[in-house]
């Protein structure tokens, strides 16, 4: 596989945080874009992905996150196997028959993840916040108790980060077969470990595997058949 034209997204084959089996995960870099399409070459087969009409006057920075997540996505698509045609309902993607996903990007990095394991996936990806963010965040993203759950040895900018990220991988995951938040408090957080952390949302228990890159937090949220229900 390979991409055509402009080189201004550089793909690379990655792994999801604590790599996750079952899951294709591509990742990639990218900048303002100066075009409305892509073409993504696999073997002797092109496929274009286009703006929709909705984004063909939106502002490079946003063209850029679409196009960069939907390549991200439609590679992975290939690598499962699949077809990497992806639709469209509103801002959200519409995924092949029989197939999962779902894509996050944050000022300049893009990631996508499929599957055919799992009944719903979520992933986030984040820059760390300042401090000035961390603190600001804090009292609308997680509880008293939830703070309590900080690791001694993670700062509050990491912390906070991995919070919003995890929330934010779990509405996703969620979306389709949960009441849609109403606000990050809906959901809440158990107990952060080393690559995972566990949140309680309408009675049932998700785990979310996390990581950090540089200065950046992946979080991800993987929904099995049957979610494990709170006691």
């Amino acid at each position: 596989m390979c991409l055509r034209g402009e080189p201004r997204i550089s793909p690379s084959e990655s792994y999801p945080p604590a790599n996750v089996p079952n899951i294709h995960w591509v990742a990639a870099q990218f900048g303002p874009a100066s075009y409305t399409s892509l073409a993504l070459q696999d073997k002797d087969e092109i496929h274009t992905i286009t703006l929709p009409p909705d984004l063909k006057a939106a502002v490079p920075k946003r063209q850029a996150e679409f196009l960069a997540g939907r390549f991200c996505a439609a590679t992975a698509l290939l690598k499962a196997g699949k077809d990497p045609k992806i639709g469209r309902q509103g801002r959200l993607p519409l995924w092949p028959q029989g197939v999962v996903g779902s894509i996050s990007h944050t000022n300049g990095y893009a990631i996508a993840a499929v599957s055919t394991q799992y009944r719903a996936l979520g992933i986030d990806i984040e820059h760390i916040m300042t401090n000035a963010q961390a603190h600001e965040t804090q009292t609308y993203i997680m509880s008293p108790k939830e703070l309590r759950q900080k690791p001694a040895h993670m700062d509050d900018e990491s912390f906070s980060t991995l919070i919003f990220s995890a929330k934010e991988a779990l509405f996703k995951a969620t979306h389709s077969t949960k009441t849609t938040f109403a606000d990050f408090l809906d959901s809440e957080v158990l107990e952060v470990a080393t690559q995972t952390l566990s949140l309680s949302f309408e009675g049932d228990i998700y785990e979310c595997h996390w990581d950090r890159l540089h200065k950046l937090i992946r979080t991800l949220v993987c929904v099995s058949p049957t979610p494990v229900q709170q006691i």
